[in-house]
């Protein structure tokens, strides 16, 4: 059974979010997240306003990351805010978590400190943390509804 991975990331990110997805393929495993291929999709370069759209895409974010088995958090470039919700939310559900950002002390963020975070500094950093995951990652099993 394949690993589920969900990419997190800066809507600003959204091309290297498809890109680590892509990485998680070459791999051999599979995607949760949705978000970046529709973003991608539509164009959208902001989150929405209207509060049924808000709904509608949080519903999505919450089920994806209810299927996914690991999270990859690419918090190294622009404004991460919703990327540490999703961060925050791997941890509660006991998902793992491979968080590519600088290792400067100034960027330091608490879930640091977690035991479920690999946090590495850079893109070959973050293909071997994948490439490690996948030879230990024990996939949950069948996917939620």
């Amino acid at each position: 059974m394949s690993r589920r991975i969900y990419v997190a990331a800066p809507l600003s990110e959204v091309a290297r979010a498809r890109e680590a997805a892509g990485v998680v393929l070459q791999l051999g495993g599979m995607v949760a997240s949705t978000w970046h291929e529709e973003v991608h999709r539509s164009g959208a370069d902001k989150d929405p306003l209207d509060e049924v759209s808000r709904a509608r895409v949080v519903a999505s974010l919450v089920r994806d990351l209810l299927r996914s088995d690991m999270l990859v958090a690419l918090a190294d470039q622009g404004r991460p805010r919703g990327t540490l919700v999703e961060v925050g939310y791997a941890l509660a559900l006991s998902r793992p978590v491979l968080w590519l950002t600088p290792h400067e002390e100034a960027e330091r963020c608490i879930f640091d400190a977690h035991p479920r975070v690999r946090r590495v500094s850079d893109w070959v950093g973050l293909v071997r943390g994948l490439e490690a995951a996948f030879r230990t990652l024990e996939p949950r099993g069948a996917e939620p509804p």
